[in-house]
């Protein structure tokens, strides 16, 4: 079974060549609160956000309970008919809900649930036989890469294959926050190269110039962790952005895409009628008298109003010794038939 370029996550293309897909990464921001969950996903889809994403969660499942991780998350997630009851919230917007389920049970959580996509966390890479689970239910999978060696990233897209076509990648660099001089943005370029999947960009620096700048780089789905409040408690609040920044997130994003174009070299349509007006032809310097030879003293390269062709540049030196045919007047477009062709 071959990865497809391009696939659909409920409305919206996930594709190698963009637009980019943007997901609000609430994760636990919600800090447990339905009322606040229903928040941030009416403030990511206010923002433009694609998609919004939970964390999904069975501490006892997932962490030994002296782990930092098992303090994070306990109390931190949802029941069946809570979550049932954020999705039709979410549907409500016409934003699309998914999550990262940390364990089997949660995966089956999930996929009751009915969820769109599936996104494998960082840390969750090497977690081959989940992976695997996840790929089996041919729901679009997301893998992001942070910490990983590349040999891991290749095993965990290996896995997937023959069991489901709709997969993509995100580069990441996981440190909180993560210095701008460990992200590797190139990284990006690499991986699209080798898997041929669509491949984004997860985020864990402050502020957005790294989504932005990701975009640039080849990334068309972008994951950015998203809040209410910088300063609630939690490990993921200060490496999140808040609503007014997400918003302008997008928005550069956007003129981002503009900015990148297409993938082609040539002139715009706009171009195209600006050419005759804009490229140099050759022109009489002066007049020039029938039988007198074309030279450097008589011809020069210049824009010119008129709206006949006349002769590009690189004609100069093949017209420059050949006698004129008849009497040309000073600043007069020269054209084919003035000279004779030997």
């Amino acid at each position: 079974m071959k990865f497809l370029k391009r696939f659909s996550i409920r409305n919206k293309k996930v594709s190698i060549d963009g637009p980019s897909y943007i997901i609000a990464e609430i994760g636990i921001n919600h800090n447990g609160s339905i009322k606040k969950c229903k928040k941030l996903i009416q403030e990511a889809f206010r923002c433009g956000a694609d998609a919004a994403k939970l964390q999904i969660v069975n501490p006892d499942s997932s962490y030994e309970k002296n782990h930092p991780s098992y303090k994070a998350f306990k109390n931190k997630d949802f029941s069946f008919s809570e979550l049932k009851e954020i999705i039709q919230y979410s549907n409500k917007f016409g934003i699309t809900l998914f999550a990262t389920p940390g364990d089997f049970q949660s995966l089956k959580k999930v996929i009751k649930l009915k969820m769109p996509a599936i996104k494998i966390s960082s840390g969750l890479l090497t977690n081959l036989p989940l992976i695997k689970e996840a790929a089996k239910t041919k729901i679009p999978l997301i893998l992001s890469s942070g910490m990983a060696y590349e040999n891991e990233i290749k095993e965990a897209i290996n896995i997937c294959k023959n069991k489901t076509n709709k997969l993509a990648l995100l580069k990441c660099t996981s440190i909180y926050p993560a210095p701008i001089n460990k992200i590797n943005l190139k990284g990006i370029a690499k991986l699209k190269k080798k898997f041929k999947i669509p491949t984004g960009y997860s985020d864990h620096c402050l502020g957005i110039e790294a989504c932005v700048c990701a975009v640039a780089a080849g990334a068309t789905i972008i994951e950015k962790h998203f809040t209410l409040n910088k300063k609630d408690v939690g490990a993921d609040h200060k490496i999140s952005i808040v609503p007014n920044e997400f918003k302008l997130m997008v928005k550069r994003i956007r003129e981002t895409e503009k900015l990148m174009g297409l993938y082609k070299i040539g002139p715009t349509n706009e171009e195209k009628k600006l050419r005759n007006k804009f490229h140099r032809k050759i022109v009489s310097l002066k007049k020039i008298k029938k039988g007198e030879k074309f030279s450097l003293d008589n011809v020069s390269l210049k824009r010119s109003n008129s709206k006949l062709r006349g002769l590009p540049p690189k004609k100069l030196f093949k017209i420059i010794g050949k006698n004129s045919k008849k009497n040309i007047n000073s600043n007069k477009l020269i054209i084919r038939s003035d000279f004779t062709i030997s």
